[in-house]
C-alpha cells in the first residue's frame, strides 16, 4: 500500500525480497517502475498505483511472469533431450515446473490471466507512455487486448529499446535476452513478444538495418514481426540467424498451420520486393535437434523464400545462408566399431535430408547477387557442379564465403582411394571450381576451415594468377603440412593482385616441428603489394621473428599486420614500429599455453608505437 503514497524517487526497482520504501516520501513523484518478480497480489497493488499516480510514465515488467493460484487438473512428467520436466495441467493449460535452487521440491509458475485483464482495464486511465512487456509470457489474445486498451497513448511496448531516429536496431538474444518460455516449454520468442516488437518497429521509420539473431523465432511469431519490418520504408539489411522455421506437424491445430504459412509468406513478400527495398538478407534455420528431440532439419521456409528471391522484382543482392544444410547428408552405416560413408559412393542419401538437395538448383535461379555466404552449409564434392552453376549464374558476384565446408574439398581423396590401383590419371572433381575462380570478378574469397592441402593451394594459386581479380583471400585454419606452407608462400609471390591476405593458424601452434617457413614468406612479401597481412596463430621462433621483422621494416605498402611474437625478438619488432611510417594497425599474438605478454615487452613495444600506430595484444 505504501506504493500509492511515494513522493520521492525518479526510478524504483522491485526485487523479489520486497521493497523498503517508507523512507522515500517527500520530494518528486515516481516516474518509472521496474519489477523483476510479481505475483497476482502485488500486481493488483501496482495496477492501483498506475491508476492513481498521474506522474508515472514508464512501467517495466520484462521477463516477469505474473503468477498466482489455479486449479490443478492433473500432473505430467516428460523428458525433452536430457532435461526432466514436471508439469501440471492448470485450468486447461499445461504449465511446467522447475526444481528450486536448494532442496528437492518443485514449484509451478502459474500464469494468471485475470490479472492481465485488470491491467488492460487500468491502462486507459493511466498516463503511461512506455510499457515493457517483453518475456511476460502473455498469450497472443492477452497481448492484443492490452494493445487495444492502450490505444495510441503508449509510445513503446518494449521499453523504448528502439531509439527514436535510429538507423540500426539489434534485437538479438545477446542484446535482448528473453527467458525460457514456461508455458510452451520452449526457448523461442513468443507471438506476443513479436507483436510488441512489430508495433515498435512500425513507429521507427528511420531504420535501415535490423538484426534479430538467436531468438529461435517460429513461423507463427515471424508472421507478426514481418508485418513490422514490412512497414519500414528504408529497410536495406535484415539478419535472421539461427531460428526455427519448421513446417507444423500434422498433430498441430489448423490455426498453427495457418500462422506458419502466413509467417513465411510475409517474409517472402519482404524478400521478393513486394514490400520495401531489402538489399541484404542473412538468415539460417536452426536444426531443432539442438534443443528438442532428434528431428530432421526442415527446409520448408527456405524453399518458399528462394522462390520469392528469384522473382524479377526482388532487390536482394547480398544473401547469407551460413549454417544451412544445402546438400543431403550421406547415410552413415555401422561397421564394427567404426562409422564410414559407404552409401555415399553408391549415390544413396539420407531420406530425412533429401529436401536439402533441391536448394542449390533453386539458388542457381538467382542472378543479381553480389555477395554470397555459404559457410558451413554441408557442401560435398558431389555438389561442386551445382555450386559452379550457381556462381556462374551471378556474374556480378564480388564476395564469396565458403568456409567450413571441409567435405567439399576432402571427399574426393576418399573417392580417389577406391581407385588407387587404377592406371588412369586422377581427374580433380573441383577443376570446374578452380576454372570459375580464374574467370570470375571476385574481390573477396574465404576458404577457411576447408581442409585444403598443398594440391589445393597450388590449384588456387594458378587460378588467381591466371587473371582473377581477387584482392582479399582468407585461408585460415587449414592445418597445412610443410609442402602446403611452401605452396602458400609461392601463392603470395605469384598473385600480385592480392591486397589482403589472412592465414591464421595454418600450422599447428602446439607442434614446434611445424614452424612457419618464414624465409620463404619473407621472399614472397618483398615482391607482394599487400596492404593487410593476418597470420596470427602460426608459431614463430626467435630467428623466424627476426627475419620477418627485417622484411616488415622496409615494406612499402603494408598498413595492417597481425603476427605471432617471440619474446626475444621484441626489440627487433620495436624497430619495425619506429622505422616503418606506413603501418597504422599492428596486432601481436602469443600462444595461450605460454601465458600473456610480460609488462616489459609491452612497455617496449608501446613506446615504439607511440600514438601513430594502433597496437593490440592477443593471447
Amino acid at each position: 500500500p505504501a506504493l500509492e503514497n511515494i513522493r520521492g524517487l525518479g526510478k524504483l526497482e522491485g526485487k523479489s525480497k520486497g521493497l523498503s520504501i517508507h523512507q522515500l516520501k517527500g520530494v518528486d513523484p515516481v516516474t518509472e517502475l521496474r519489477f523483476s518478480k510479481l505475483n497476482h497480489v502485488g500486481a493488483a497493488v501496482v495496477w492501483k498505483c498506475i491508476a492513481n499516480n498521474r506522474h508515472l510514465t514508464s512501467l517495466s515488467l520484462r521477463n516477469t511472469c505474473v503468477t498466482g493460484a489455479g486449479t490443478v487438473d492433473e500432473f505430467k512428467v516428460s523428458t525433452s533431450g536430457k532435461m526432466l520436466q514436471v508439469g501440471a495441467v492448470v485450468d486447461g493449460r499445461t504449465v511446467f515446473a522447475r526444481r528450486r535452487a536448494h532442496g528437492s521440491s518443485w514449484y509451478l509458475h502459474l500464469h494468471y490471466p485475470a490479472v492481465m485483464q485488470q491491467l488492460a482495464e487500468i491502462l486507459p486511465k493511466s498516463n503511461l507512455k512506455i510499457l515493457d512487456l517483453l518475456g511476460t509470457e502473455l498469450t497472443l489474445e492477452e497481448a492484443k487486448s492490452i494493445m487495444a486498451a492502450a490505444g495510441s497513448s503508449i509510445q513503446s511496448f518494449c521499453g523504448g529499446i528502439i531509439a527514436a531516429g535510429a538507423t540500426e536496431c539489434d534485437l538479438s538474444a545477446a542484446k535482448l535476452p528473453l527467458p525460457f518460455n514456461r508455458l510452451t516449454s520452449s526457448m523461442s520468442m513468443s507471438c506476443a513478444d513479436a507483436l510488441f516488437l512489430s508495433v515498435d518497429l512500425r513507429r521507427a521509420d528511420t531504420l535501415t538495418k535490423v538484426t534479430v539473431d538467436d531468438q529461435l523465432l517460429t513461423l507463427a511469431a515471424l508472421r507478426y514481426l514481418a508485418e513490422g519490418l514490412a512497414a519500414l520504408p528504408g529497410l536495406k539489411e535484415l539478419s535472421l540467424l539461427r531460428h526455427d522455421f519448421r513446417r507444423p506437424s500434422d498433430d498441430e491445430p489448423d490455426s498453427a498451420k495457418a500462422d506458419a504459412e502466413a509467417g513465411i509468406q510475409a517474409l517472402a513478400a519482404l524478400a521478393g520486393g513486394q514490400r520495401g527495398c531489402l538489399c541484404t538478407l542473412t538468415m539460417s534455420i536452426n536444426e531443432p535437434s539442438r534443443y528438442l528431440d532428434e528431428a530432421p532439419p526442415s527446409t520448408y521456409g527456405l524453399h518458399v523464400l528462394l522462390e520469392a528471391l528469384a522473382r524479377p522484382e526482388s532487390t536482394v543482392t547480398t544473401l547469407g545462408l551460413a549454417g544451412e544444410p544445402l546438400w543431403p547428408a550421406p547415410k552413415l552405416e555401422e561397421v564394427g566399431h567404426h562409422r564410414h560413408v559407404a552409401a555415399e559412393r553408391r549415390g544413396d542419401t539420407d531420406r530425412e535430408s533429401e529436401g536439402c538437395g533441391q536448394l542449390l538448383p533453386m539458388l542457381a535461379k538467382l542472378s543479381k547477387l553480389t555477395a554470397l555466404d555459404l559457410s558451413c552449409t554441408k557442401l560435398r564434392t558431389a555438389s561442386v557442379a551445382e555450386v559452379v552453376e550457381l556462381l556462374t549464374a551471378n556474374p556480378a558476384l564480388r564476395y564469396l564465403q565458403l568456409s567450413r565446408n571441409k567435405a567439399m574439398f576432402c571427399d574426393r581423396w576418399a573417392r580417389g582411394r577406391v581407385r588407387i590401383h587404377d592406371k588412369r590419371p586422377f581427374k580433380d572433381p573441383l577443376a570446374p571450381f578452380w576454372e570459375w575462380i580464374a574467370k570470375s570478378k571476385l574481390d573477396t574469397l574465404a576458404l577457411a576451415h576447408c581442409g585444403l592441402g598443398s594440391f589445393d593451394i597450388q590449384q588456387l594459386a594458378g587460378a588467381i594468377a591466371a587473371g582473377s581479380t581477387v584482392t582479399e583471400l582468407d585461408l585460415s585454419n587449414n592445418d597445412l603440412v610443410d609442402d602446403g606452407l611452401n605452396e602458400l608462400c609461392q601463392l603470395l609471390e605469384r598473385c600480385s593482385s592480392l591486397e589482403s591476405f589472412t592465414m591464421r593458424s595454418v600450422g599447428n601452434p602446439y607442434k614446434p616441428e611445424k614452424l612457419f617457413p618464414t624465409e620463404g614468406l619473407a621472399v614472397a612479401l618483398a615482391s607482394a603489394k599487400l596492404v593487410s597481412l593476418r597470420m596470427g596463430g602460426n608459431p614463430l621462433d626467435e630467428a623466424a621473428c627476426k627475419v620477418l621483422a627485417a622484411t616488415l621494416a622496409s615494406h612499402e605498402s603494408l598498413r595492417e599486420v597481425e603476427v605471432n611474437l617471440h619474446k626475444k625478438a621484441a626489440r627487433d619488432m620495436a624497430l619495425v614500429l619506429e622505422k616503418n611510417e606506413i603501418l597504422t594497425d599492428v596486432t601481436f599474438c602469443r600462444v595461450r599455453s605460454k601465458g600473456p605478454f610480460d609488462a616489459e615487452t609491452k612497455k617496449v613495444l608501446e613506446a615504439a608505437a607511440g600514438s601513430r600506430i594502433a597496437l593490440s595484444f592477443v593471447h
